[in-house]
């Protein structure tokens, strides 16, 4: 296990920002994993660094970065995968569909592991054919995971998935392998859905900046349009809104942490004056 001192986080996060891990612990398997816990049970985790929010102001005193601790995948039959939590969504979905298996292909464009998009509960929320609405909790057996330093197995209906949410997100647990259940398809129904979804990456998403993806997983359109327009024009430079979806935010290049968390309290604030739902999809080191 590597262990680095006064790391920029910034390096391991899509949006650019973050702080300095004081302690960066790189472990290459559970049991390094299991340790570095030990020594700190509220250690921050981070895997692909695509859905948190890292206050760049702040140093963090133990960050543990779990990108290479459990990559497996194993077919154990009939479309069960046994999958460790470390996988990359692209390397899950491109060894299932080769076995013709699937249903998670509008998660092709996330550059996410399979760990977080469990505890996020990742899914598109809509599609055709047999992917309608579909999220990757939905062919999810069993959870594997760290929980007060023992390994726990959590059955589908313990982990709580419901709308971009796990009992998993913003906890202290930690996943480390996943046992899925994949639905049998064809070459034509991949080949449908994953085109579908990079045209909906097209036309409604901005990957020309550094980004989390979607910050908020609920919002009034027309709320959040004006509030683009707004601030658009105060951080010109810094943290947009994107122009193709204004539920997604973006780093100019001189992002910082504080110009989002502004923006995510204005949005919240105007949304409870005028008794509109909303809700922040990432999470959030503050």
């Amino acid at each position: 296990m590597q262990v680095k001192q006064n790391v920029n986080l910034r390096e391991y996060s899509t949006f650019s920002i973050g702080g300095i891990a004081k302690n960066f612990y790189v472990p290459e398997n559970i049991d390094d994993l299991i340790h570095v816990i030990e020594i700190d049970p509220q250690v921050k985790i981070i895997g692909n660094g695509s859905n948190i929010l890292i206050n760049d102001r702040k140093v963090f005193e133990n960050v543990c970065y779990i990108k290479e601790v459990n990559n497996i995948i194993e077919h154990l039959g009939k479309g069960r995968f046994r999958v460790g939590a470390s996988l990359t969504l692209q390397k899950l979905i491109t060894t299932i569909n080769q076995m013709g298996y699937g249903g998670i292909e509008s998660l092709i464009t996330v550059p996410g592991l399979v760990g977080g998009s469990i505890a996020m509960n990742a899914g598109s929320g809509q599609g055709s054919g047999i992917h309608m609405n579909h999220f990757i909790g939905d062919y999810v057996e069993k959870v594997i995971a760290i929980s007060n330093n023992i390994i726990v197995t959590y059955n589908h209906n313990e982990c709580n998935f419901s709308f971009r949410n796990s009992i998993f997100k913003n906890s202290n647990l930690v996943i480390i392998e996943v046992i899925f259940c994949f639905e049998k398809v064809t070459k034509t129904q991949i080949s449908e859905s994953i085109k579908w979804k990079v045209d909906i990456v097209k036309n409604f998403q901005d990957q020309k900046m550094p980004s989390l993806g979607s910050f908020f997983s609920e919002y009034n359109y027309r709320l959040m349009k004006f509030l683009r327009f707004f601030f658009n024009l105060i951080y010109r430079n810094g943290v947009n809104f994107s122009i193709n979806n204004p539920g997604w935010l973006c780093n100019r290049g001189k992002g910082k942490f504080n110009q989002a968390m502004v923006i995510i309290f204005v949005s919240r604030l105007s949304h409870r004056i005028l008794l509109r739902k909303f809700k922040v999809e990432i999470v959030i080191w503050k």
